[in-house]
């Protein structure tokens, strides 16, 4: 272990009972995650390590191997309509990985027997460290309350400003065709490194997607339509004409004039019935502190990044559709059943860049502070969903993917050759798609 265990600092505790004291407003129904609860879908995918360049075989790239793990992509911050401006997650649980592991804080956290990955839809964070997050949670609710936050120390703010406007503003017509970024650094083995999930874009997958101009005015009216409830003197006209413009008004216009509401989850679903998914996992090396900041979140990396793994996401159902048969009872399951116990797996499953070898230790003040609060909320929302730890163990374990994926992928998935792998973006035919 580089470095020791955070202690039970003050700053901490008070962002933990903040979002807890938050997530009890739920108390009456299923509680979610404070950052990044609306899920698109948890599906099944493989990591694929290949060949690696010199000084980035640590860890769970150290040599070549295909590993099972679970893809859960979300928005960052509320359950609002998709066309919203909004930060994208992507997180990665990797499946049987071998090294020593970072220790745990709770010595009875059993969970720690994965490699987990978490990225976002920009490059750099949007809070300078853990005395932000205090201030900031009050702040999620409301657009204006999260740009007077901002604004009230601005010339300590402005670059996690910037970060976040970049992060809510990627266009994202599909989970599948953007880039996600780890934000915060980790090491790889003796380096420092940052991460990011390039998506390889197939034939295929250009087609499924709308026209860009299309796309973005639709997102632009719904975000117009969005600011209504905020602007007094056009609430008073819009009820005067009868029309109550309330934030549950404004997502149902959206949802019958624009677009539907999880249309990020619709064009996975549509995309992945017949095609594979791929990403290239790609890591940024540490420069210097000039270039490559990490002591500052909020600051962006100036460094090339060199493809490490390939990311593939197999054809498959991952959503419970309502048009679905579903098996009778006492009857054996069948494909609804199975995705339904993958979206309640992806809900209650905990992804925790400290679920990890010791060769990808995180690095920076954000991280040790994710050390503390994730666990603690975890647990919190476990214990007020009556979920158990066992249950997820047994959920995401190697025998429970592959009786998962007998139904959602539709029997064995052929196995990946080498050859098959793109070898980089770059160099990669769209014509040609890896079988």
């Amino acid at each position: 272990m580089r470095e020791a265990a955070a202690g039970s600092d003050p700053i901490i505790k008070g962002v933990i009972k903040t979002i807890e004291a938050t997530l009890g407003t739920q108390a009456r129904t299923h509680v979610k995650r404070d950052a990044h609860p609306k899920m698109h879908g948890c599906v099944q995918a493989q990591l694929i390590v290949d060949a690696v360049p010199d000084g980035f075989n640590y860890g769970i790239f150290k040599k070549p191997g295909t590993y099972r793990a679970w893809v859960r992509f979300s928005n960052a911050f509320g359950n609002q309509h998709d066309l919203m401006h909004e930060p994208r997650g992507l997180a990665i649980k990797v499946l049987d990985v071998d090294g020593p592991r970072i220790d745990p804080l709770d010595p009875e956290d059993r969970e720690n027997s994965t490699q987990d990955f978490l990225m976002v839809t920009h490059d750099a964070f949007f809070l300078r460290d853990p005395n932000d997050y205090v201030d900031f949670l009050p702040a999620v609710e409301h657009s204006l309350k999260i740009v007077r936050f901002f604004l009230s120390k601005f010339r300590r703010r402005w670059r996690g400003g910037v970060a976040l406007l970049r992060s809510r503003g990627v266009l994202a017509p599909s989970p599948l065709a953007i880039e996600y970024f780890s934000q915060t650094p980790y090491h790889l083995g003796p380096f420092t490194v940052k991460l990011q999930a390039r998506p390889i874009l197939t034939t295929a997958l250009r087609r499924s997607l709308p026209g860009r101009i299309g796309f973005r005015l639709k997102r632009s009216l719904a975000g117009f339509v969005a600011i209504l409830p905020t602007l007094r003197p056009v609430r008073r006209l819009a009820q005067i004409g009868g029309w109550n413009p309330t934030p549950a008004a404004v997502e149902d216009f959206c949802d019958r004039r624009i677009a539907p509401h999880d249309l990020l989850r619709h064009a996975m679903m549509s995309f992945l019935a017949g095609h594979d998914a791929w990403f290239e996992l790609r890591v940024q090396h540490f420069v210097d502190e000039r270039r490559t900041p990490t002591d500052d979140d909020t600051r962006r990396w100036r460094a090339p990044f060199r493809k490490v793994a390939v990311l593939r996401i197999p054809r498959q159902v991952f959503w419970p559709e309502s048009g679905m048969p579903k098996s009778p009872p006492g009857k054996p399951k069948n494909i609804y059943d199975a995705a339904k116990e993958l979206t309640d797996l992806g809900e209650n499953m905990s992804f925790n860049p400290w679920h990890a070898l010791q060769d990808h230790e995180p690095v920076g003040a954000i991280n040790k502070a994710r050390r503390q609060i994730y666990p603690a909320i975890m647990r919190f929302r476990r214990d007020r969903n009556e979920v158990t730890e066992a249950a997820v163990l047994e959920g995401q374990s190697a025998p429970s993917y592959e009786k998962l994926r007998a139904f959602l992928q539709g029997g064995a998935v052929p196995a990946i050759a080498a050859a098959a792998v793109p070898r980089s973006v770059d160099d990669y035919d769209p014509k040609d798609p890896p079988k």
